[in-house]
Order: C-alpha cells, then structure tokens, then sequence
C-alpha cells in the first residue's frame, strides 16, 4: 500500500484529494492547521505551515511515497497585506518539505497566476510574470521545490469548488449572492480554463503513473470562459436566476491588487502523458451535482 501525505488536506482541494486516494486504496496522510474528521487522530498532523518554526515538528514517521502540496493563502488581499508570512508559507515552507521528503514524489500545486495575463493559452514554456504577491509568492515556490534535489512536479492550474462548511470562493460567492437575490457583476474580460477539484484526485494518480519527468505541468479545462460566462452557467445550473449577474469589464485600479487577465492554460504536455482533461460544460455540470448532494445532505 503506497502512502500518500497532502498538506492542507481539510481545504477545498485537499478534502477532495483525500476522499478520493482513500477510496483507492492508499494510505492517506494530512498536514492542516487544525484538527480535522477527514482523518484519524494519529494520520495528521496540525500545525501551521507559515510558522517560522514549524519545520522542527514535521512528524519523523511521516515517510510518504508521494507528497502532493496544497496549502495556500488564496485571499489576494490578505497576501497584499502580510508579504513576510505569505513568502515564507508559499516558498520557504515548500522548499523545507521538499527538502524533508527527498524520498518521496513532491506534488506542489501553483497556480495560473504566475503569468501576467497579456496573452493566455500559456504552455510551461512561457515567460513567467506575476503581478500580485500571492503570485509571485507560488512561483518561488515552484522555485524551491525543482531546485530541492527531490523528484519535483509543479502542477500549475485553477481550482473551481466549494469548502466544507462553505467559505467565499468564486462558486460559492455566486451561489450565495444569488439565493439572496442579490444583483452581482461577473467579469466579462477576464479568462480562464479551471478544473473542478473533484476532478483532481483522478488526474493526479494518472499523472504519477505516467511516469513524467520531473518539471512542470498544465492542469486545466479543454475550453475557456469567461469568469461572466462562469456565473451565468452555475446560475443557470443551480436554476437560479442569471439575470441578476451583469457583465462588467476588469479594470486594475492603483492601489489595488493588480489581477491578470486571461491566464488560460496550454495542457499539450501533460496530455502527451495521455492525461485527459474536462471541458468547461462537464465541469461546471459536476461541480453543481456535487455541491446539490452536499446542500441537500445538509439542509442548507
């Protein structure tokens, strides 16, 4: 049985990771800074991984085969407004794990935001150019981990889904807003091709039996849209009402933080290995039927 360790593993990414090597056999371990049901007591670890000193409390008897790195500050604001702890979260932090589990496949996932949005349909080949420190912060995190010495994978991506109990991301901003029949603007001009997280688990086991060299790798829609076009499909969906979203053009105000644009992703590579990914409609469809079950589980 192989072992697998995620950190972040009660996050929306990281609870649907666990679910699904769970259900496939694996022996799953969990790095989160709080305690969490998903796992028992002695599988995790709690700790927070944007601590100076958290490095001295990595479990000794944590010896994974496989690594995959999905904590993150996804809150852009709060990165603008605490540069130390998100630099050393999303760089220091992955280069010390990378380092600590030089046995082990290390799995970090970046983000599509390391490019400044000018051109989209990026390939790993790209001129990399952040334009807000969470970006730029995940992309010395890709730094550290292929310059650790360990079998490295960065997978760069967009994650679309929904937290348990909810949050505010994208999705569930819209759901929200929507069900209190409040009139909301989606951006019309600004470009993507996410993956539902639901969708990970799968990709990634697939990844690693592939065999890739290490590097880095696309993972996203086969499609694009717009994050407009985004809103109206979950609404329409959610048999919500769609004519509550207007569509509004992104303008990056001074003093704010700056977003880019169309930051869609080229998958040519990581398809090479025979990967396959979803489009857009087949996303969005699983992301609603899964978040109907959970609402309906739940009473919400």
């Amino acid at each position: 049985m192989q072992t697998v360790l995620i950190t972040g593993f009660s996050g929306m990414l990281g609870r649907e990771l666990t679910a699904y090597f769970q259900t496939k056999g694996f022996n799953v371990l969990g790095i989160s800074q709080q305690h969490s049901k998903l796992l028992p007591k002695e599988k995790q670890l709690n700790i927070d991984l944007s601590s100076e000193g958290f490095k001295d409390h990595i479990s000794e008897h944590f010896n994974p085969d496989i690594v995959i790195h999905a904590a993150a500050f996804t809150n852009l604001k709060y990165c603008e407004e605490h540069p130390e702890e998100t630099v050393r979260f999303h760089s220091d932090c992955t280069g010390i794990l990378a380092q600590r589990f030089q046995n082990s496949k290390f799995i970090y996932i970046s983000t599509d935001s390391v490019f400044d949005g000018q051109l989209g349909n990026y390939s790993e080949l790209d001129k990399v150019n952040p334009l807000n420190l969470y970006a730029s912060s995940k992309q010395q995190g890709e730094e550290q981990a292929l310059n650790s010495g360990a079998d490295a994978y960065v997978i760069r991506t967009n994650i679309i889904g929904y937290h348990e109990p909810l949050k505010t991301s994208l999705f569930e901003w819209v759901y929200k807003s929507l069900k209190e029949e409040r009139q909301i603007n989606g951006f019309s001009n600004v470009l993507f091709n996410p993956l539902f997280c639901g969708f990970y688990g799968e990709l990634i086991e697939n990844f690693i039996l592939s065999k890739p060299q290490i590097g880095i790798y696309n993972f996203a829609a086969s499609d694009e849209i717009s994050k407009y076009e985004f809103l109206t499909r979950v609404a329409q969906e959610m048999k919500l009402n769609s004519s509550l979203i207007s569509p509004l053009e992104l303008i990056n105000e001074p003093g704010g933080v700056i977003r880019p644009l169309n930051t869609t992703l080229n998958t040519q590579k990581a398809q090479m290995l025979g990967l396959k990914f979803p489009s857009m409609d087949e996303n969005i469809k699983q992301l609603c039927y899964n978040f109907k079950s959970f609402i309906q589980k739940h009473g919400i």
